[in-house]
Parts: C-alpha cells; sequence; structure tokens
C-alpha cells in the first residue's frame, strides 16, 4: 500500500539572527478571526558548500525567516538580539504569495494582476539558543562605556561574583519579565507591527516583581538568554495564515 501522508520537517543547526525581528501582537482580524502573536525571525546559515555569488569564494551564505507564535513568539522577543545562534526544529509550510520589490511594492503582470508564487515558510517547532555573537557584545559594551553605564552591556558581565556580573543578571531577570505593553513600537529586541484595521487581544499584565539575582527565577532567566538552553514548543499557524 502506497503513503498518502508525508512527514516533512527542517532543521537549522547554528543559524545566526540576521537582524532586528519583527512582532505582530494577538489580534483578532477584519473577519472576526482570533490570530496568536506572532514573530518573523530573520536568519543566515553559513556553510563550505557552494560559492559566494558576489566574490566567487568558496562556501556561502543563505538567508532565511522563521516564525513562532504564541508564547515561543513572545520568549523569542526578549531573547533574540542581532547575532544570537540557535538550533532550531521547524515545520515547512508552502503556499501562494505575491512577488515584492526591493522598495517593498507588489510586482504586477502585463495586465496589472499581482504576480503570485509558491514561498515556503517555515513554522518554529522547538529552539535552543545558543551563544551570542562576539561583535554585538563589544558593540553592546562600548555602548555602557559611551552611555556611562546608562545603556548596553558592563565590561565584567561574565565575571562571576563581580558589580557587573550581578547587575548584568539583574538585566537579564528582568528582560525575560517584560511583556509587550498594547502601544510600544518595540518589544524586547523587536520591532512592533499592528496590522491595520484589526482588535488587538491585549490584556495589560501585572507589574512584575524583583527577583534577587542567583534565584532560580534568574537562572532560568540566565539560561534562556544566554545559555543553550531548550525552550518549549511552538504554536502552529492557524490555518490560511501566512506567515510572510
Amino acid at each position: 500500500m502506497s503513503r498518502a501522508i508525508s512527514l516533512v520537517m527542517a532543521f537549522f543547526a547554528g543559524v545566526r539572527v540576521a537582524g532586528q525581528c519583527t512582532y505582530i501582537p494577538a489580534h483578532t482580524n477584519t473577519a472576526g478571526k482570533k490570530i496568536n502573536a506572532r514573530i518573523t525571525i530573520p536568519v543566515y546559515a553559513n556553510s563550505h558548500r557552494g560559492t559566494n555569488q558576489k566574490t566567487g569564494a568558496k562556501g556561502r551564505s543563505d538567508s532565511f525567516r522563521l516564525v513562532a507564535w504564541g508564547k515561543l513568539a513572545d520568549t523569542c522577543a526578549r531573547s533574540l538580539d542581532k547575532g544570537k545562534a540557535m538550533d532550531v526544529t521547524c515545520i515547512p509550510n508552502s503556499y501562494l504569495g505575491k512577488v515584492y520589490d526591493e522598495n517593498r511594492q507588489i510586482r504586477v503582470d502585463t495586465a496589472g494582476r499581482p504576480i503570485m508564487v509558491t514561498k515556503v515558510g517555515f513554522t518554529i517547532k522547538d529552539i535552543v539558543f545558543g551563544e551570542e555573537s562576539a561583535k554585538r557584545i563589544a558593540e553592546q559594551i562600548a555602548e555602557y562605556i559611551s552611555s556611562g553605564g546608562q545603556k548596553g552591556r558592563p565590561q565584567g558581565w561574565n565575571v562571576p561574583n563581580t558589580p557587573d556580573y550581578t547587575a548584568w543578571l539583574t538585566t537579564l531577570q528582568q528582560r525575560q519579565l517584560i511583556t509587550w505593553n498594547g502601544q510600544s513600537d518595540t518589544f524586547g529586541f523587536a520591532r512592533v507591527i499592528v496590522p491595520a484595521g484589526v482588535q488587538l487581544d491585549f490584556t495589560a499584565a501585572p507589574p512584575a516583581q524583583t527577583v534577587a539575582p542567583g534565584t532560580p527565577a534568574v537562572v532560568a532567566a540566565v539560561a534562556n538568554a544566554v545559555g543553550a538552553a531548550p525552550v518549549a514548543p511552538g504554536i502552529a499557524a492557524p490555518p490560511g495564515v501566512n506567515l510572510f
């Protein structure tokens, strides 16, 4: 007997966040359908195969966009800064989508109709956060110095039993407690986009409690934000919702 159902999975090992993620809060769309919060994550994957199209050198870098839904989207918004490494298991989803030019304008055919092509989206099922980018860490330390300690990352952030280490642990813990306030154009590391004409499904979260560094809550926050810690599986996209 032939098989009628296929199992399709995609695994990305060691990909890094290529830029700022885009977070769309939970909402009810114009058709009255409830849509979970989601985040789109641009990533790049380096490999030794093939050649660089610009330089002709050995090796290449491919770009992808991954999507997480629901509570996992919130966790990613709090945790995924540019350059962050991760291992991801995804479910590929194909759909018909419009073609856009470099200015984000829809391309049309000779009859003026939008050009539609088959696209592939990747919905995150499981994710493991990895190391941070050395370049990004250096940028944050420079920002800390230039701002007089008001922004960025302290120089001794990874030296145990120092004031800088304690301060950084507190920053990480507080970052994992934040929620989107319903108005800001950013949430964690992500920019926020609210689709036009929708009704936001937003309930203000209670004020976060401050937890002293070294407690289990802080240890868990550090594991999520810095260490290679497994994160709970994501939520699949609702039927009929395009990923990007």
